[in-house]
């Protein structure tokens, strides 16, 4: 459905995704003509999509500096915990290499996981 109602059904269970995305793919540009983004922020949902979003960009960063750029491994990920019901949580880094190279990736993951920490505390925008 594309007004979106489909999210509010609840005789299907959505998943966060499958929200997340409903609603991003309904934002021309990602902007609502007529909302202000005081508005936006306070949508019930916007925690969980500014979470998934974030998510995907540092997966996709990870990813690109350890398996297309220096070649380590075949598969890095990194994921947050739900942020919903508690102030707080944790994310999870994981990447599956060879035994031989496990320093070497462990060293590329936290070097990785300090440049992305620099970059937002200085206000810095990830792409």
């Amino acid at each position: 459905m594309a007004d979106g109602t489909q999210a509010l059904d609840a005789s299907l269970p959505p998943s966060k995704t499958s929200v997340a995305k409903r609603l991003l793919s309904e934002l021309p540009g990602l902007k609502r003509i007529g909302t202000t983004d005081a508005e936006d922020r306070n949508h019930p949902l916007f925690p969980c999509v500014a979470l998934l979003l974030l998510q995907e960009c540092l997966n996709r960063r990870l990813f690109s500096t350890v398996r297309e750029r220096k070649r380590l491994t075949y598969d890095a990920n990194f994921h947050l915990t739900s942020f919903e019901t508690i102030q707080g949580g944790w994310y999870l880094v994981t990447v599956t290499a060879k035994p031989e190279l496990a320093e070497q990736v462990c060293f590329c993951a936290r070097e990785w996981m300090h440049g992305v920490a620099t970059l937002l505390a200085k206000g810095g925008v990830l792409e």
